[in-house]
C-alpha cells in the first residue's frame, strides 16, 4: 500500500514538473505556429462577399472581445451592405437592456442599420448558437456564403460548429487587436512577450479541451 502510494505521489510530481517545464518552454518560444494557424482557422477565407455576418457575442459588452467582435463585424457590415448580421449572445431578462442588446446598440453606433441586425439570445454555447442561428435564418441559408467573426483562438470550433448545423460555404474573421504600427527602433523590446505567450498558451490549452469535449458530444 505504502509503495503504491509512492508510487502515485512520485507519478504526480513527475506530471506537475513536466507541466511546468512545458508552460516555461511555451511562454520562451509560443505556442506552436501550424497549431495556431489552425485554430484561427486562417484557411477559411471566403471567395465571394457574404449574404450573412454572425457575430458572436463571447461575453459581451462591456468587455474586451465583445467591443473588438463589434468592431470587426461592423467594419465587415459596411463593408457588404447587402448583407444581414446576426449577434448570437444569451439574453439575460430584457434584450434591450442585456448584453445582446448593448451589442446590437454598438454595431448601430458603428453605422450598421438596425434593421439589417438579427438576435439569437437563447444559445449558451457555440453548438447551440449554431443550431439556433441555422433555425434562425431557415435551410436555404445553408447555401449562402456566411462569415463568422469570432475571437482568434474560438474560429476553428465556432466554424465546425456551423458547419454541422449545415452551414456549408463559410469563412471566418478572427477578430484580434491590432499589432502597433510605431516603429520602436531596433534596441527595444516587447516588455511583456513572455506573459503574453502563457496567457495565449491558456486559451489553445482551452480551445483544444473544448475541441475534444464538443467532438464526444458529436457537435463537431
Amino acid at each position: 500500500m505504502k509503495r503504491a502510494l509512492r508510487l502515485a505521489f512520485r507519478s504526480a510530481v513527475y506530471a506537475a514538473a513536466a507541466a511546468f517545464y512545458a508552460l516555461l518552454l511555451g511562454g520562451l518560444c509560443g505556442p506552436p505556429p501550424a497549431l495556431a494557424r489552425w485554430l484561427t482557422a486562417r484557411d477559411a477565407v471566403l471567395s465571394e462577399p457574404p449574404r450573412y455576418i454572425v457575430v458572436l457575442g463571447g461575453a459581451g459588452i462591456p468587455s474586451e472581445p465583445g467591443l473588438i467582435r463589434a468592431y470587426y463585424g461592423a467594419e465587415f457590415g459596411r463593408a457588404t451592405p447587402h448583407a444581414e448580421l446576426i449577434v448570437a449572445l444569451p439574453a439575460d431578462g430584457d434584450v434591450e437592456t442585456s448584453s445582446v442588446g448593448r451589442m446590437r446598440d454598438e454595431l448601430a453606433l458603428r453605422g450598421i442599420a438596425r434593421e439589417r441586425i438579427r438576435l439569437e439570445t437563447a444559445g449558451r454555447n457555440t453548438h447551440a448558437q449554431a443550431v439556433n442561428v441555422a433555425r434562425l435564418l431557415g435551410p436555404a441559408a445553408g447555401e449562402e456564403p456566411t462569415l463568422i467573426v469570432t475571437s482568434p483562438y474560438h474560429a476553428r470550433r465556432a466554424l465546425l460548429c456551423f458547419r454541422k448545423a449545415g452551414f456549408r460555404r463559410l469563412g471566418a474573421a478572427p477578430a484580434e487587436n491590432a499589432d502597433n504600427e510605431a516603429d520602436p527602433g531596433p534596441y527595444v523590446r516587447p516588455r511583456y512577450t513572455f506573459w503574453s505567450a502563457l496567457h495565449f498558451e491558456l486559451y489553445l490549452a482551452r480551445e483544444l479541451l473544448a475541441l475534444a469535449v464538443y467532438k464526444c458530444r458529436g457537435w463537431i
